[in-house]
């Protein structure tokens, strides 16, 4: 990635004055940035579907997103639950092998970080090639 360098041209007293303005000061300091390009380009979310952000954080709609989030969890916890049969496992459950057992946790445990890191990797990539 090659350095630019930024000419800042004094029409403004807050150029003058050295502040930096903008979001988060991107826009004096690398006007060629992501944030800046991004923030210039796009139109918020919010005026794109046409909601305001008091009608989207309202507590009302908050607490009904999180009840359904909490009944549909329930929904299938109990759909999975119904299907096991309890006396059945508690009667195999001597026969575990704890060494078995453990390496299936620790895969289980290693996959999350890799598959967070392949996420990361596709964001930056799709991130670096949009804004190129």
């Amino acid at each position: 990635m090659e350095a630019r360098r930024l000419v800042l041209h004094p029409d403004t007293p807050r150029q003058l004055a050295g502040e930096a303005f903008g979001a988060c000061g991107a826009s004096t300091r690398y006007p060629n940035s992501i944030w800046t390009r991004k923030h210039k380009s796009r139109p918020r979310l919010a005026d794109e579907i046409g909601a305001s952000p008091a009608v989207r954080k309202s507590a009302f709609t908050k607490a009904l997103f999180f009840a359904g989030k909490v009944i549909v969890s329930a929904a299938c916890f109990w759909y999975v639950l119904r299907q096991i049969n309890l006396t059945e496992s508690i009667r195999t459950l001597p026969t575990v092998d704890v060494r078995w057992a453990a390496f299936a946790v620790s895969v289980a445990m290693a996959q999350i970080p890799l598959l967070a890191l392949r996420l990361w990797a596709i964001v930056q990539s799709s991130r670096q090639s949009r804004f190129d």
